[in-house]
Order: C-alpha cells, then structure tokens, then sequence
C-alpha cells in the first residue's frame, strides 16, 4: 500500500498532531542518517523513512487544515498558504548551493534541517485542534 493512503486513512482515525509530529520526525531521521554518510544499506533505509513520511504528511496536513479552519475555507486557507510556502522555498535551492560550494559537503545542512524539523513538530504542542481524536 502506498504510504498517501495509510497515512490518510490514518489521518481519519488518530490524532492529527500526533500523526504530523510522527512524519515530521521520521523526515528529520532520514536526514540525519544521511548526514552520518552511511553505507548504501544506510542510505537505503534513510531514503525509506524519508519516503514513507513525506507521502504521508499532505493528507493529515490536509486534514488539520480542515479542522482548524474549517471546510468552507480550506480552498481560501490552502490558496493563501501556497504563496507563502513557495516564497520560502525557492531560496532555499540557492542557499543549499552556496553551502555545499562553501563547504563541500551536505552534512551540515542536513543536520540543520532535522532541527529545525524538530522545532516544527514542537511547535505541534500549543496547537489545539476542535474535535481531536486520540489513539
């Protein structure tokens, strides 16, 4: 089964903080076994986790949107948000790239990222969500 589906599913029946939390720290593992330099085995079950949890973070974001904002302004909430998030991203490519020319490796990127993913999925605590189902 595809991990979209699982997680969607998942997203109907669990708590949603707890299911993007989960995906957020999946995401920042595979970004530290990356940045160990492992092996290809390593590499492989880092590119596993990472893959399984990125598939999975759209629909129980999706969902969290729904319930925070409600369904009659999902459309609204997700076309205001797409700006926003495509603005931070795009520098991004340019940063990473100046990095990597400065220090000849990822490692410190990839590091960088999984904290901040870290700090992403704390800050899922103070979030209060209408309605949140628990496992």
């Amino acid at each position: 089964m595809e991990s979209r589906f699982l997680f969607g599913l998942a997203a109907a029946k669990f708590n949603l903080k707890l299911g993007l939390g989960a995906a957020q720290i999946l995401v920042a593992t595979g970004f530290l076994l990356m940045s160990a330099k492992p092996g290809y085995g390593g590499m492989l079950v880092a590119c596993a986790t990472m893959g399984l949890a990125a598939g999975g973070m759209l629909p129980v974001w999706a969902a969290m949107l729904a319930q925070v904002f409600g369904v009659n302004n999902f459309g609204r909430v997700m076309g205001m948000m797409t700006p926003i998030i495509t603005l931070t991203v795009m520098p991004g490519f340019a940063v990473v790239g100046r990095v990597v020319d400065a220090t000849g490796s990822y490692t410190c990127l990839l590091q960088t990222f999984a904290g901040i993913l870290v700090v992403a999925a704390l800050l899922l605590v103070p979030l209060r969500l209408a309605n949140t189902r628990s496992i």
